[in-house]
């Protein structure tokens, strides 16, 4: 009786803490509710997770098993090693030591409960609701967004943060992406991650990735859909595209989506800035006009009938393609401007353009 009063109050405790923006420690509970496991997930949690999860684990086992990297699991995928562990299992009314201590069967092999300790499925599946439950939790301290998205990403979130645990935490680009409703990048950052790397997650990341690159409609705060990629964008902002190295495990090209903060603008090169349709020359670090479309060194633009930049903001023609002293132009090889000295004209300082917005969480930096 004991037992199921815990068991009780770890969901409705942890359902609570859904709504609030903090961490939740799976097993700390000061007040006891009576709410049965299976009505809490279905309505309380808007989005189920469990499909996914178990299509993942593949296996519903009632006995323990021992996986290849020698991790002690029983139900489904549930870590008997992990702190905590002795008490979830105790909540349901299994008798932890028993099942830790026992012989375990190889998944080959169906669960002989007369000779090993089992639990059953209904205890299974509460021990899948806990776990799932702390995934939710853990996924909620890396994105900031978690609760609004939609539930095949919410869903593939909580499945990673259940798989890897505490180790979630290390996530944290992901979350970025995932918090500015990039979707694709996420899902290329998740890509290039030590744990797809592993040959156990492989499949597992596949699927999860694929469900990325599909994202979520648009949130109401970033309402423009980038046509090109899984992304989204502010009312007043330019989609753009451009290659970007994301770096985690490996490192690798990717053409991703980024929001420019000037609505109608040209997009630039290397992912940074964009132009407003008046000053619509992308320079390294700025803008030019059409007038001016010659790009310099210290930010200023030259004609195009006087294209070489010269110091002090001044330009020369391309026939007086030297530099000389006093603001004038010389031809090459010329040394001194000579009686009649052909001045250079002053260029017109570069416009600093669009910038690339950065979204974490629920605000803008």
């Amino acid at each position: 009786m004991e037992a199921n009063r815990l068991i009780h109050a770890l969901i409705f405790v942890s359902l609570a803490h859904l709504c609030e923006p903090q961490v939740f420690t799976m097993y700390q509970s000061e007040k006891l509710a009576h709410i049965s496991v299976e009505k809490a997930t279905q309505s309380n949690l808007a989005c189920d997770a469990r499909p996914l999860i178990r299509k993942h684990e593949m296996l519903n086992r009632q006995c323990m098993y021992i996986t290849g990297q020698g991790a002690k699991k029983i139900g489904v995928g549930f870590n008997l090693q992990n702190p905590g562990a002795q008490k979830a299992v105790t909540s349901v009314g299994a008798d932890y030591n028993k099942i830790v201590n026992g012989a375990a069967t190889n998944i080959s092999q169906p669960c002989d409960c007369q000779s090993v300790t089992c639990i059953t499925q209904l205890q299974i599946d509460k021990l899948l609701n806990i776990s799932i439950i702390a995934a939710q939790s853990t996924a909620m301290t890396v994105v900031g967004t978690f609760k609004s998205l939609c539930c095949s990403v919410q869903n593939v979130v909580t499945d990673i943060a259940f798989d890897t645990g505490v180790k979630f935490s290390q996530f944290k680009n992901f979350g970025n992406f995932l918090d500015a409703s990039n979707f694709q990048e996420a899902a290329d950052d998740l890509s290039v991650m030590e744990y797809c790397s592993l040959e156990i997650s492989k499949n597992r990341c596949a699927d999860d990735i694929n469900i990325l690159h599909t994202g979520c409609q648009c949130p109401s705060a970033l309402p423009r859909p980038c046509s090109f990629a899984s992304a989204c964008c502010g009312l007043n902002a330019t989609c753009c595209q451009s290659t970007v190295s994301i770096q985690e495990y490996t490192k690798k090209d990717f053409n991703e989506a980024w929001c420019c903060n000037v609505r109608g603008a040209t997009c630039c090169a290397g992912g940074s800035h964009c132009c407003t349709s008046a000053w619509n020359i992308c320079c390294p670090a700025a803008c030019c006009k059409t007038q001016f479309p010659v790009c310099c060194p210290g930010n200023f633009c030259c004609a195009t009938n006087y294209p070489v930049c010269c110091p002090n903001d001044r330009c020369c023609p391309a026939n007086l393609s030297q530099c000389g002293p006093g603001g004038t132009c010389l031809k090459p090889g010329q040394t001194v401007a000579g009686s009649f000295p052909f001045p250079a004209i002053r260029g017109q300082r570069a416009q600093e353009g669009g910038r690339k917005v950065e979204k974490r969480g629920n605000r803008f930096n």
